[in-house]
């Protein structure tokens, strides 16, 4: 699962990314992106062509009759994409890249209904995208609301000592533009697999991200300098 993630690159790193393609004024620099708020995502727009917008994070399907399952469908299973109604058209059609470069898991405490927040993001940090799918959902007063759910698969062995999901990561390069492009749904699903383990790093952080009103550096400070690696945690 997948519920906070991060973009806390500047506007101008994402348009080093994405040359020659606008990048909203309030993309970047945030540090808690939870479900229901917008955020930017990399999709083909009508003539084919890479745009970036920002969009909803928690699924509406275009043929719901309620936007409030939204809030339901923040995830997408990699195993069931082509058979859940949700997500099979837009798996087929609307593919999407979530900008990203870090999210969040929590680790319950033994003995306790306590859970610990941990960020992991790409070893020495930087840009990736979660594969995501969009759709568009028009309301009967006429509103329209694009939204977009992260798509997640077994977690790696370093995150699956916290969850035993993570979200599907999509490192910078042509696996971007196939995640996008491709027809063929057995080439998609060879891309839907955990992260290798080498290239994560994680530590525990403040929970003062568990409060989705905070959005700063505070919510990735790393805490009594421990950090995760296989098997558990160690000093640093």
């Amino acid at each position: 699962m997948c519920g906070r993630f991060t973009l806390t690159v500047r506007k101008g790193e994402i348009e080093a990314s994405f040359p020659g393609i606008g990048v909203p004024d309030t993309a970047g620099g945030r540090y808690n992106i939870a479900p229901m708020q917008l955020s930017p995502v990399v999709r083909l727009g009508e003539d084919d062509k890479k745009e970036i917008i920002l969009a909803r994070w928690g699924l509406i399907p275009h043929w719901a009759r309620d936007a409030s399952i939204g809030g339901r469908l923040i995830n997408a299973r990699c195993e069931t994409l082509e058979q859940r109604p949700a997500f099979r058209d837009a798996f087929r059609r609307r593919r999407c890249l979530v900008l990203a470069d870090g999210f969040y898991e929590w680790q319950k405490v033994p003995g306790s209904r306590a859970k610990r927040p941990v960020y992991f993001r790409l070893k020495g940090g930087g840009l990736f995208a979660f594969a995501g799918l969009w759709d568009v959902w028009r309301g009967e007063e006429g509103e329209k609301i694009i939204t977009f759910t992260i798509v997640t698969c077994p977690a790696n062995r370093i995150v699956g000592e916290i969850h035993d999901r993570m979200p599907v990561i999509l490192e910078a390069g042509g696996v971007w533009e196939q995640w996008l492009r491709e027809r063929d749904s057995s080439n998609l699903r060879a891309l839907l697999r955990p992260v290798e383990d080498g290239k994560l790093e994680g530590w525990l952080v403040d929970p003062v991200v568990n409060d989705p009103r905070v959005d700063d550096r505070r919510c990735i400070r790393q805490v009594e300098g421990v950090s995760f690696f296989l098997g558990g945690w160690r000093m640093v």
